[in-house]
């Protein structure tokens, strides 16, 4: 018998979830965002990250600090330190390069539906520095999930 039926093509032990905690410091503003739920990851490149944020949370050519943690976070950080890293997170410092308001994207009609994100940015960082090894393992995470993805897709589609 052919594989016909999805369930039959995808094996659920394939896809283990691959999801982030993202803290944020501008300092360019001086401002933090050390609660998890407002910041979500859209997009990542081997040199930038586009990220859902609260509105005003930065402008164009503000800097950032992003600390990036595997989900779920182990212990809560109420301030973000002024020198140097946190233990277990991934430190990139980026330049915020394009600015677009949610309402002007269906990438989150889902989160808007509930309410979770009513007056968010879709914000595009360059990263500017970086440990470049670090860097692309954590990118590699998300690019194999997608590479399975597709050839599924494709498998299916044959």
């Amino acid at each position: 018998m052919g594989k016909d039926l999805l369930s039959e093509i995808i094996n659920p032990d394939d896809f283990k979830l691959v999801k982030s905690t993202v803290l944020l410091r501008n300092n360019t503003s001086g401002t933090e965002i050390v609660d998890s739920e407002q910041i979500a990851i859209i997009e990542i490149s081997n040199t930038s990250i586009t990220l859902r944020l609260p509105q005003n949370s930065c402008r164009i050519s503000h800097f950032l600090d992003l600390f990036i943690f595997p989900y779920p976070m182990k212990k809560t950080i109420s301030r973000l330190p002024l020198q140097g890293g946190i233990k277990g997170s991934l430190e990139v410092i980026g330049r915020v390069v394009a600015i677009t308001s949610i309402d002007n994207l269906d990438i989150n009609k889902k989160e808007k539906e509930e309410g979770n994100c009513l007056t968010c940015n879709c914000v595009e960082i360059e990263l500017t520095q970086f440990d470049a090894a670090k860097w692309e393992k954590f990118v590699t995470q998300y690019v194999e999930i997608q590479d399975k993805i597709n050839r599924l897709s494709g498998a299916r589609n044959s």
